[in-house]
């Protein structure tokens, strides 16, 4: 073969491997097109009790080439997990190229106090595990006490034990009886006062209760008043003045307590 031969075949080969690689370079283009152009348009939220559906959704997919399904899953996949306000943790399960699913798992959350112009929000244990400037209508705000220092992770610094179990043991039967609570207030003998939060019903329904304070006494009872307490909201909504149950007692045929109207 002669060096002109051998010139002109390797045009060819170089052709056709130009070729070749301008073939697949194009198929990848148009592979990546396409799937660049799949979208999530379902999504689901599962475990979200603080925050609505919208709200998740805002927060989890807030430009638009966040809902790209190969977008989405890269950043799931290999970024960091974004840092939500009052969220322990969250999972995204991608159903099909569409759907996604997203199961919260959040902090466990019953009440706050108001330190230095924020809120610091503490969890069953007492540990503080959240601040911000704003104040949630579904958490009570703690007062009638003074902290010296507050610091997010750290323990109540609450300076009498007994206190600590106090605030504790009534933030969290509040929560378990799913008492609409505003603040609880604690007077110098740790008598506690709650101000009580509007309700809304199943179907929506706005239920006034803001205008009941519910005097609750010292701690003894305190379960049973609490329970009392959910038996009588019925009769509540709508009303402005104070319930006396710092005497209540359970074990009497006819417990007596009154509401004092305003």
């Amino acid at each position: 073969m002669t060096k002109k031969e051998k010139k002109s075949r390797g045009k060819r080969l170089f052709g056709k491997k130009s070729l070749a690689v301008l073939i697949v370079a194009l198929l990848l283009l148009v592979a990546g097109l396409f799937l660049f152009s799949i979208r999530i348009t379902d999504i689901r939220v599962e475990g979200n009790s603080h925050y609505t559906r919208e709200e998740v959704v805002d927060m989890l997919f807030p430009e638009e080439t966040d809902r790209i399904t190969v977008w989405c899953f890269f950043k799931q996949r290999f970024g960091e997990k974004k840092d939500l306000a009052f969220i322990q943790s969250y999972e995204m399960n991608f159903i099909g190229m569409h759907s996604v699913e997203v199961i919260l798992y959040e902090k466990s959350i019953v009440g706050c106090i108001e330190y230095m112009g924020s809120y610091m929000y503490f969890d069953k244990d007492g540990i503080v595990v959240e601040s911000s400037s704003e104040k949630e209508p579904d958490i009570p705000l703690i007062t009638g006490l003074t902290f010296e220092r507050i610091a997010l992770y750290q323990e109540l610094p609450v300076p009498k034990r007994a206190v600590f179990e106090e605030i504790l043991n009534l933030t969290q039967l509040l929560k378990l009886y799913e008492i609409p609570a505003g603040q609880i207030y604690f007077d110098p003998q740790n008598r506690a006062t709650l101000t009580m939060a509007d309700q809304t019903d199943g179907e929506g329904n706005l239920r006034n209760l803001a205008g009941v304070k519910v005097l609750l006494g010292d701690r003894n009872n305190m379960e049973e008043k609490i329970s009392e307490l959910k038996n009588q909201i019925p009769h509540l909504y709508g009303l402005t003045g104070v319930l006396h149950l710092e005497n209540y007692s359970p074990g009497s045929m006819n417990p007596r307590y009154v509401f004092e109207r305003e």
